[in-house]
């Protein structure tokens, strides 16, 4: 039974305070898992710490709110003693909702960088593939400038075109 709520808590649940208090908590904010399945008291973290007197942490469940949507908490359930006889526990919980939207996005960032990582690798291989291929064609274009500066008795128009067309062709 509720014997007390803070405004704040009150506030992200979607309660008054005064509607929270003498009602059993679990029935109102942790009786169904994120997977819409039942969350028994009996397994439940938060009643374990007034049930069995040890304090409950937990940093991945949900809670839900009057208007029966759900938010990502962290909580902690710790087990109150009076004269050596439990009495109760307090639970104080946190939305964790932005603290799982920014690892989400630092996840998704870091899989762009380790994309952009791979690609660099990559482009880099290829350029270590190809500069044998283009050192090779450089030495044929420098071979080839030479057999045209010595070609003699042809016409000048048919070697300045068949060098034309050898230097298009290295160069693609």
């Amino acid at each position: 039974q509720t014997t007390s709520v803070n405004p704040a808590a009150a506030n992200m649940l979607g309660y008054e305070i005064d509607d929270l208090i003498g009602v059993p908590m679990h029935t109102i904010m942790h009786h169904t898992r994120l997977d819409g399945s039942p969350y028994p008291r009996e397994e439940c973290p938060i009643c374990t710490a007034f049930r069995e007197g040890r304090t409950q942490h937990r940093d991945n469940e949900i809670l839900w709110r009057k208007d029966g949507t759900n938010f990502p908490v962290e909580y902690t359930s710790t087990p109150m003693w009076e004269n050596g006889r439990l009495i109760g526990a307090v639970v104080t919980f946190q939305d964790i909702t932005e603290r799982n939207h920014l690892a989400e996005q630092l996840l998704e960032e870091t899989k762009f960088a380790e994309v952009g990582r791979v690609v660099g690798d990559i482009g880099h291989d290829m350029k270590n593939m190809l500069m044998p291929v283009l050192n090779g064609a450089k030495l044929v274009e420098d071979e080839l400038e030479e057999h045209f500066a010595k070609i003699t008795g042809m016409p000048m128009k048919e070697v300045e075109a068949s060098r034309n067309f050898t230097k298009e062709a290295i160069d693609m």
